[in-house]
């Protein structure tokens, strides 16, 4: 039932965001990472039901989830990550993570922001369209005609077409990129994922059956149904593992099993590496 109740949050979940206890002295001696969740989304799953804290606690770092909004441009998230950031972690080093939208917003975050690029040590990607989303080309193109897949797909992706906009491979590499320059005194680093054969068995979402098809038929077979892992490529790769776009960070299953804590233990046994 719990795995259920996961599930149907990540899907469906548009409430306010709850607060949270901004943080005092971390429990464990490593410098805490700050979460930035991707589109169509709140922090609310990840505070209520996901167990990302408790888990990322186990293998010895403090997590704080940003209450970044559902939906919105890149611009505003950024800016509402910043105060989060100062509020959550209001002074010391601390480490970035964001899931597919949440790492472009990381990204502008410390390229905006000195006050905050200073105090940062590492910015870590989870499927992250760095080079734009065949999905969101989709949409644009087809918006307004009779393709009746667009306005599900346009929901599917929090429902703001201007968003959706500047997710497109075009925006993301000749606007985004090209005005969004990594700050070298911080680390980059990215992961990829893509479902394994067969697909309709691995995947719990049927909307990603769906959407895993258009990426591959945009010339990119690996993808987790949202991102390929050529786009979610930045920085320096941690690899590509099998997963879905739900299943990499919380408890929903790719086929029988889940991945979520493979993919924690990936990102800590690098910070522990290098930092």
């Amino acid at each position: 039932m719990k795995k259920i109740a996961v599930l149907f949050f990540v899907l469906f979940s548009n409430a306010s965001a709850w607060a949270a206890a901004p943080a005092g002295s971390p429990g464990v001696s490593n410098a805490p990472i700050i979460f930035a969740h991707g589109l169509g989304i709140t922090a609310e799953p990840y505070e209520a039901l996901i167990p990302m804290k408790s888990a990322f606690k186990e293998l010895g770092y403090d997590v704080f989830i940003a209450h970044t909004p559902f939906a919105g441009s890149i611009e505003e998230r950024a800016s509402i990550l910043r105060r989060e950031i100062l509020r959550l972690v209001p002074e010391g080093k601390f480490h970035l993570l964001g899931h597919s939208m949440g790492g472009l917003d990381i990204r502008l975050v410390v390229h905006r922001y000195p006050q905050i690029a200073s105090r940062c040590l590492s910015v870590t990607t989870l499927a992250t369209p760095h080079h734009g989303s065949p999905i969101a080309d989709f949409i644009v193109e087809h918006v307004g005609s009779a393709e009746p897949m667009v306005n599900s797909l346009l929901n599917f992706m929090g429902g703001d077409l201007i968003t959706v906009k500047e997710l497109t491979t075009k925006s993301v590499s000749e606007n985004f990129n090209r005005r969004v320059v990594d700050r070298p005194e911080i680390r980059y680093y990215s992961m990829g994922f893509y479902v394994p054969a067969p697909v309709v068995t691995n995947l719990w979402i049927p909307w990603l059956w769906v959407t895993h098809q258009m990426i591959g038929a945009a010339g990119f077979p690996d993808n987790d149904g949202m991102v390929s892992v050529e786009s979610a490529r930045w920085g320096e790769s941690l690899g590509a593992i099998p997963g879905d776009h739900y299943s990499e960070t919380a408890e929903i299953p790719l086929g029988d099993h889940m991945i979520y804590r493979k993919v924690y233990e990936t990102i800590t046994q690098n910070l522990d590496r290098n930092f």
